[in-house]
């Protein structure tokens, strides 16, 4: 009897697309946790808690964590989408990419280079 061990479905956690997801989810449990602190503070304003300073700062605290944590989170997943250093990228040049402007004709370029090196 041959015994298959179930696949990975998840990235290896030693890998570097297994840290980067791995710091995304805690980014983005933090968002979270942001909007929860944010929606609690403004829950204690309506009911008219004693002290409105707190709440406000509870409102204020979790919108800048959660507003934060989604910018590193966001980060994280550009991370995750980036090529890597050991795929070929395509290369891809934009159809203005050789566009040489007018007077900036590469004989122009290199008189005026020498006129300044002249100058100097």
């Amino acid at each position: 009897m041959d015994f298959h061990p179930p696949r990975r479905i998840a990235p290896d956690p030693r890998s570097a697309s297994g840290r980067t997801l791995f710091a995304y989810s805690l980014w983005f449990r933090a968002v979270l946790t942001g909007l929860l602190v944010s929606v609690g503070g403004a829950a204690s304003v309506v009911e008219g808690a004693p002290n409105a300073l707190a709440a406000l700062a509870a409102i204020l605290g979790g919108a800048a964590l959660a507003a934060y944590s989604w910018r590193r989170a966001a980060a994280a997943l550009a991370r995750l989408d980036a090529p890597t250093a050991g795929v070929k990228a395509i290369a891809s040049a934009h159809p203005r990419a050789h566009h040489v402007r007018a007077g900036a004709s590469a004989d122009a370029i290199r008189s005026r280079g020498a006129l300044a090196a002249r100058q100097a």
